[in-house]
């Protein structure tokens, strides 16, 4: 794609205008699958298919949005954390780590995590892995699709497409619970206005719809005090919604796939370029082959917050910070933990 088209997909992702049948049991075919509403409902029902017991210790990673939590508290189980480093890797060996009956591993933002030091881990107490590949619809290495690793894996669609909601929880062996039937979801007013918008991208130009979510944002926060939804600490408690998916897969079927991947890695690499003189660091220098991820992230210094996001803008892009982080690691998380954002691929 040139640069202008590569931006306005950002905001008009490209679909064809035929169904084509393309099922998601295709995509993931090696794999046991179960669609969800919210990404948390499929784990939560992962956590129930892995039989574990009141008060098993799982460990999780301390760089996570607080809101993956949920199902964890939700299904009785003790949360430990483990940290990582700057480059988001697991910080401990295997062997300097707890011992517990789970251990969660995460593709942060669709970018391949190295498993085998969760593997070791595994090995050494008998634990299952969960694969937290939320952002990496698509994402794989040379051996397969991300997700479909561990035991059980689970991944946000809603978060990758323009759809009310989805999600998938994937595993290793055939799931007891009967697979929901996808409702008729109706859009919310958000995804009903931002739909409206997209195919208008040519005509008002990316900073129109800029300038357009600046200013939701300033209402909102006359409104509700702050410009973003905020979470709090019954995120970690609490899954909301109901877990029926919408039907989704009526979109998927109209996505070319290999253009989508193609996309993501072309807008990944252009801001890329766009960064090299930057203060900021990006999380990676380069994408594997097979890599397809959700977003472009990078650390940044607070003195340097203001550039970076007078340069993304001038591109046609915005900046999100992530992630909320839990209560219990917030106050004292090292200050890296408070210094990644990202520039979205999908508005």
């Amino acid at each position: 794609m040139n640069t202008k088209d590569l931006i306005s997909s950002i905001y008009n992702p490209p679909v064809n205008a035929k169904y084509t049948s393309q099922a998601l049991d295709g995509i993931y075919k090696n794999s046991h699958l179960r669609p969800f509403s919210l990404a948390r409902h499929a784990l939560l029902e992962g956590l129930k298919s892995l039989k574990f017991q009141t008060g098993d210790k799982v460990l999780i990673p301390s760089f996570i949005c607080r809101d993956v939590l949920a199902p964890f508290h939700v299904a009785g189980l003790k949360i430990e954390f483990y940290d990582v480093d700057e480059n988001l890797n697991l910080k401990n060996e295997p062997k300097d780590l707890p011992a517990a009956k789970a251990i969660m591993a995460i593709h942060y933002f669709g970018l391949e995590t190295n498993l085998s030091p969760f593997k070791e881990y595994c090995d050494l107490h008998q634990a299952f892995l969960i694969e937290d590949n939320a952002h990496g619809f698509l994402s794989a290495n040379e051996m397969g699709l991300l997700g479909t690793f561990g035991d059980i894996g689970i991944i946000s669609l809603r978060k990758s497409l323009p759809i009310e909601n989805g999600a998938l929880l994937l595993s290793q062996k055939d799931l007891p619970q009967k697979a929901l039937t996808p409702s008729s979801v109706k859009p919310s007013f958000r995804l009903k206005v931002k739909n409206a918008l997209r195919p208008l991208v040519s005509q008002l130009g990316v900073h129109a719809l800029i300038r357009l979510t600046r200013l939701k944002r300033k209402l909102r926060k006359l409104l509700k005090g702050s410009d973003v939804p905020q979470s709090g600490f019954e995120d970690e408690r609490e899954i909301p919604g109901n877990p029926q998916p919408s039907d989704f897969e009526a979109y998927i079927g109209k996505m070319n796939l290999d253009l989508e991947k193609l996309r993501r890695r072309e807008l990944f690499e252009h801001f890329l370029k766009i960064f090299s003189a930057s203060p900021a660091r990006p999380l990676r220098s380069q994408l594997s082959k097979h890599e397809v991820p959700y977003v472009f992230p990078f650390f940044c210094e607070p003195e340097h917050l203001e550039e970076i996001e007078n340069l993304v803008n001038k591109a046609g892009s915005e900046i999100v910070p992530w992630p909320a982080l839990p209560e219990q690691v917030a106050p004292t998380a090292p200050s890296f933990y408070n210094q990644l954002y990202f520039i979205k691929f999908l508005w």
